[in-house]
C-alpha cells in the first residue's frame, strides 16, 4: 500500500531497499551475528548494536506480548528519552542510528518468520505504542526532529507495512503540531494508522491488548528494555539452526540465515 500497485514502481523500491540495507546494515559485523538470531527468537532492545548504551537513555520494549489481533506489541517511551545523556556521548548520532536501524531490521526479520510460522501475514506487523509521558517542548530540538524524520523516512521506505496500528498515549497538547512536522515524510496510508490519545487511553488498550502486553505498558524502564524477558529470566541460548539453515528471506537478503523456531 505504501508503494502503490504498479509492478515497476514496486521493483524500483525493492531494489532501493536492498541497496540501502546493504550499505547501512548488512555490512555490519555486529548485525551479521544478530540477524540469524533474530529469525529464531524474539530479541530485546538491549541486545541490539550499542544496545546497552542506548537503552540507558531510550526505554524501548521490542516485543511486549501480543495484541488481541495477534500482532506483536512494541513500546517506545519517547517522553522518557534522555536527550542530554544521548548527546553527551561522542559519536552519539552514529551509535543511535546503528541501534535503531538494527532494532528495526531484527524486528522485521522476526516478524517475517512469525508471519510464516502462523501462516498469517497480518501477524507479521506490529502494534506500536508510543508513550509521550514526560515529553516537554525542550525535547523538540532541531536535531531531535531531524533524527525522528530520518528514522521515519527509512522505516516507511525500506520496511513498508511493518506496523498495523500505532497508538500514541499521554500526548501533551503540543504533540499534534510536532507530529505534523515529522510525519511529512510518511505516506497517507501510514499516517492513517496512527491514533493520538491523551491520558485516557487505558480502556482502548484493555480492549485491544492481552494481559501480557498490558503488563509491559506499566513495567519499569529497566525491565522494559529486556522485554520479552521479565526480571530474572535468562537470555535463551542460540539455536544451532541459526548458524546456517535457511529461513524466510527478508528484503535485502539472498537468502537470509537462520531458521524458524
Amino acid at each position: 500500500r505504501e508503494h502503490g500497485l504498479r509492478p515497476r514502481s514496486i521493483e524500483k523500491k525493492f531494489r532501493a531497499a536492498c541497496e540501502y540495507k546493504e550499505k547501512n546494515i548488512n555490512n555490519s559485523e555486529v548485525m551479521s551475528v544478530l540477524q540469524p538470531i533474530a529469525s529464531t527468537r524474539w530479541m530485546a532492545a538491549s541486545e541490539m548494536p550499542d544496545g546497552e548504551w542506548a537503552t540507558q537513555y531510550c526505554p524501548i520494549g521490542m516485543h511486549c506480548g501480543f495484541a488481541k489481533n495477534g500482532c506483536p506489541v512494541k513500546i517506545e517511551r519517547l517522553g522518557r528519552f534522555d536527550l542530554k545523556g544521548i548527546t553527551s556521548t561522542p559519536n552519539y548520532r552514529k551509535k543511535l542510528n546503528a541501534f535503531y536501524l538494527g532494532l528495526v531490521d531484527c524486528l522485521q526479520r522476526r516478524l517475517d518468520q512469525h508471519a510464516a510460522d502462523t501462516a498469517n501475514l497480518t501477524e507479521g506487523q506490529t502494534y506500536e505504542i508510543f508513550d509521550l509521558a514526560g515529553l516537554g517542548t525542550h525535547m523538540l530540538t532541531f536535531s531531535a526532529l531531524n533524527f525522528t524524520k530520518d528514522v521515519l523516512s527509512a522505516f516507511a521506505t525500506h520496511y513498508p507495512s511493518s506496523f498495523r496500528k500505532a497508538t500514541v498515549i499521554n500526548a501533551p497538547g503540543f504533540a499534534n503540531g510536532a507530529w505534523r512536522m515529522v510525519s511529512t515524510v510518511l505516506p497517507k496510508s501510514v499516517k492513517e494508522k496512527v491514533n493520538i490519545m491523551g491520558a485516557d487511553y487505558m480502556d482502548v488498550l484493555r480492549a485491544e491488548l492481552t494481559e501480557e502486553a498490558l503488563y509491559w505498558v506499566d513495567a519499569p524502564n529497566e525491565e522494559l528494555v529486556h522485554a520479552p524477558r521479565r526480571a530474572g529470566e535468562a537470555v535463551p541460548e542460540p539455536r544451532e539452526e541459526a548458524a546456517g539453515a535457511p529461513a524466510v528471506a527478508a528484503i535485502g537478503d539472498s537468502p537470509r540465515d537462520g531458521a524458524s523456531p
